[in-house]
């Protein structure tokens, strides 16, 4: 028997198509309506239109009414799967928001900060003060600068004891580093006797990686 295409599947359709196109099972020789034996091999012919389904078209029926429940059970799967997605990528970004305060070295610059001794970057990304500019050996041309970080450190919302640390640090120590998420700022500063304090703040920036568990990883 030929291959069914037939956009809606009822008994009607299904008839008409036998009527029509009906072969016999035994030669192939092509029959129409009304016949009880085939012209060509004399076989019966075991169903006709109007008659109850053949077991072929059943299946073919019933082919049918399960494509369209896989189908269906698909398109739920991708919306579900779709609305997952979304509400992912929505909570990465609140996420981003919520972690790191916005920081604007600039007005912080004008506020506390003079030449030489302090610079800016040009895109905003990084403050520095350095308490000997020239480099003169065992001297602190401004002192004004060493001084300026502790307002700094308060103005970011950062610890006394950065200030601390600043004051305690020494050549051996090379350069030190601290990050502050919630703060949205890294700080590295490093001490030597002949070239005085040298800090950095940065804009601190982290990799927030969503994996489908539910948790957020965060990374430097």
């Amino acid at each position: 028997m030929e291959e069914l295409k037939i956009n809606s599947p009822n008994r009607e359709d299904i008839g008409q198509f036998i009527n029509t196109y009906k072969k016999c099972a035994n030669c192939g020789a092509e029959l129409t309506e009304g016949q009880k034996f085939c012209p060509k091999c004399g076989i019966e012919i075991r169903f006709s239109v109007g008659d109850s389904v053949a077991p072929e078209i059943n299946q073919f029926r019933q082919g049918v009414t399960k494509k369209h429940k896989t189908k269906k059970k698909l398109l739920i799967f991708v919306a579900t799967a779709l609305i997952i997605i979304i509400a992912a990528i929505s909570a990465v970004f609140v996420k981003s928001r919520i972690i790191g305060k916005k920081i604007d070295f600039s007005k912080i610059y004008i506020e506390y900060c003079k030449e030489p001794w302090a610079s800016l970057g040009t895109d905003g990304s990084y403050l520095s003060v350095d308490t000997n500019p020239y480099n003169k050996d065992n001297t602190i041309d401004y002192p004004e600068a060493y001084a300026a970080t502790k307002d700094i450190n308060k103005d970011l919302g950062l610890p006394d004891s950065l200030y601390y640390a600043f004051a305690h640090t020494t050549a051996n120590d090379g350069m030190q580093s601290e990050n502050y998420p919630d703060k949205g700022v890294t700080v590295q500063w490093k001490f030597h006797p002949n070239r005085g304090l040298e800090v950095i703040y940065k804009k601190y920036k982290r990799w927030i990686n969503y994996n489908f568990g539910g948790f957020f990883n965060e990374t430097d």
